[in-house]
């Protein structure tokens, strides 16, 4: 017997709200907010976990605009699926959300439709669960500089790596074998983007959703919507996000596959080998990243590739 299962539409979303966790992320935040702003996102609701740069005040803009509402997590362990499952409640039950766009600060959703609501109602499930792609640093061959993000040269991972060993493999290869690219080279799991009213709590890492009831996950198809994913910056950025994340997450009890980079990062830093580990995630004047398996495209500013 056959059994053939038709395709529907969604219907397009009437208010579509990004939730986010965010600590010291001043130099992209605001970025990435007007960006999806410009992209169908209505409304932005933030937990801020004790940032200490200007990213508060950032968010401060945003709310006198009418556009955000931001509330403090002081939790100094980084459970980030506490925080976003609280968003997503209010998202749900003050803002009237009827789909959540779950994002990080480093993280931009562009859809071939531009608009993600557009992208939404082409899609066939409730849930989906999007593909990331890594943009790596490209350091020109005579320093840091430019700092401000939108100036900075970044090369799509248009083809990664995948991981074939366990975590306590990973870290050691990351460092020690040089014919193994960073972690920036590798595959990303994906994000997820689903109807307000499934969503029980988010899960850590924003990779996916406990749903109140059965709810069929749907992935894009290739080049309908790419999440372009900022992770490493700069040097300073990088240095004081592994020391913050690492020490946050040795702060909960969860197990060591969850932000394993980050521990990883974070044990480089406590051997003085994080200056090290940063050059791995990097390119230099666009030379070739280590390993074979990988391939990288052209290499553009952060502005061009967004279109800001």
């Amino acid at each position: 017997m056959n059994l053939w299962i038709p395709r529907f539409r969604q219907a397009r979303p009437r208010r579509l709200v990004m939730i986010m966790a965010v600590r010291d992320e001043e130099d992209i935040l605001a970025e990435n907010l007007r960006y999806h702003f410009a992209r169908g996102v209505d409304f932005a609701l933030v937990a801020d976990n004790g940032s200490t740069d200007g990213t508060r005040e950032i968010l401060e803009d945003f709310r006198r605009e009418g556009r955000l509402a931001w509330v403090d997590e002081p939790d100094p362990g980084y459970n980030q699926a506490i925080w976003m499952s609280r968003l997503a409640l209010r998202a749900r039950e003050e803002q009237g959300a009827d789909w959540l766009l779950c994002c990080d600060a480093d993280e931009f959703w562009e859809a071939r439709a531009r608009d993600l609501k557009d992208f939404v109602e082409e899609q066939g499930a409730p849930v989906l669960r999007c593909a990331r792609q890594n943009e790596v640093r490209v350091l020109p061959a005579g320093g840091e500089a430019p700092r401000v993000f939108l100036a900075q040269t970044y090369a799509p991972v248009v083809r990664s790596c995948r991981w074939r060993v366990n975590c306590e493999d990973r870290a050691r290869l990351e460092l020690s074998d040089a014919a193994t690219p960073g972690v920036v080279f590798h595959e990303e799991g994906p994000k997820v983007l689903a109807r307000a009213d499934l969503v029980a709590r988010i899960t850590q890492g924003n990779h996916d959703v406990v749903a109140t009831r059965w709810a069929r996950r749907g992935r894009p198809g290739t080049g309908r919507l790419v999440i372009r994913h900022f992770p490493v910056r700069s040097a300073d950025q990088f240095m004081a996000k592994v020391r913050a994340g690492g020490a946050a997450y040795a702060r909960t009890d969860l197990g060591p596959k969850m932000g394993w980079h980050w521990r990883h990062w974070y044990a480089c830093d406590q051997a003085g080998q994080l200056a090290a580990a940063y050059a791995r995630e990097t390119l230099v004047g666009g030379d070739a990243p280590p390993g074979q398996r990988v391939r990288v495209g052209a290499a553009r500013t952060a502005g061009a590739i967004l279109g800001l």
